[in-house]
């Protein structure tokens, strides 16, 4: 709420000044905004300022979640894969029916990061990589599996990047040490 005003002011005036300066300066900027919240609902409740949202609402563009348009999870998810595994990255058709039955209540982000873990699992360089899904499991039982398998790749290579060193781990890793020292238990790895 305490930076609405600003942006207002921003919209209304188009100068800015920049932290710690002395004086404005004019902008030409246009704004692209989105929300996960409706706004209409927000402003009724006086949690978000009117006047701002009709400066904001000039072209409205309504996106529905993901879960709403499953026939584009098939185009996004190659698309990542070519992004994390390069132009001759094929994704396999049992890949593709798991990614399908899932919700996905956090949209393409969560679709982004699946796929892209999903990479670096099945390869260390994630280059090449052909993401496989076994069909026959839920989406938790499969991502289960690859954040695990992911923590102990990790891991292995974490200890390997630092001599086997696990304070020099933690400290590379901004973790602290004694979770550090949890997760190599859980798979196993001695120092």
């Amino acid at each position: 709420m305490h930076l609405q005003p600003k942006l207002l002011q921003l919209l209304e005036q188009r100068e800015v000044q920049r932290i710690g300066g002395t004086r404005s300066m004019r902008v030409d900027t246009r704004i692209v905004a989105a929300a996960t919240q409706d706004l209409q609902v927000q402003v009724a409740k006086g949690q978000f300022r009117e006047d701002l949202h009709v400066k904001l609402a000039g072209v409205l563009v309504p996106v529905p979640p993901l879960c709403e348009r499953k026939e584009d999870i098939p185009l996004l998810a190659k698309e990542f894969g070519r992004e994390f595994g390069g132009d001759d990255f094929q994704m396999q058709q049992t890949c593709i029916d798991s990614l399908m039955v899932h919700d996905w209540p956090g949209n393409i982000g969560e679709l982004k990061n699946v796929v892209e873990r999903g990479m670096h699992l099945l390869q260390p360089s994630g280059a090449g990589a052909v993401a496989a899904f076994d069909a026959a499991q839920s989406y938790r039982v499969n991502k289960e599996r690859w954040n695990d398998d992911f923590e102990r790749r990790y891991l292995e290579w974490l200890l390997e990047q630092s001599g086997g060193n696990v304070s020099r781990a933690a400290r590379r890793a901004d973790m602290d040490r004694k979770y550090l020292h949890k997760l190599l238990k859980k798979h196993l790895l001695k120092t």
